[in-house]
């Protein structure tokens, strides 16, 4: 289980998103279950947990790398196989969450989901550097 305090501003403001996914925010009443909250709705059941980090991580490094013990946590929680479990990321630099789908093989992180309104702050930056600007771009 992973050591330290919880982020609780975080986590109120990843009810806060939550929510207005459309989600019903289920905050994890017991210390000993590695998990922060569980999240549903009728479309998704998920156990989710939240991590802040002061400073963007490196994007040639593994969020597999740099939380383990977070995503192990995440692995070994006893819940059905169609509970999806979700690790959302907050750096100050960034404004909202990544969210990443944990899986037993890995980690797939979201760019969007349009069904609930997410997008995903740092692929939105990526997408549009590679879009061409109107101003300079020629029919």
């Amino acid at each position: 289980m992973t050591r330290g305090r919880k982020p609780i501003k975080s986590l109120e403001e990843a009810e806060k998103a939550a929510r207005s996914f459309g989600y019903r925010w289920l905050a994890n009443p017991d210390p000993d279950l590695p998990y922060d909250a569980f999240l549903f709705s009728r479309r998704a059941a998920i156990v989710m947990k939240v991590r802040s980090v002061k400073n963007k991580p490196d994007p040639d490094q593994l969020i597999d790398d740099l939380f383990p013990e977070d995503l192990d946590d995440l692995r070994r929680i006893p819940v059905p196989p169609h509970v999806i479990r979700e690790f959302w990321l907050r750096t100050r630099s960034v404004r909202g969450f990544r969210i990443f789908i944990v899986l037993p093989e890995g980690i797939a992180e979201i760019g969007f989901n349009a069904s609930i309104g997410y997008y995903n702050p740092t692929h939105e930056k990526a997408i549009r550097k590679r879009l061409p600007d109107k101003k300079t771009s020629t029919r």
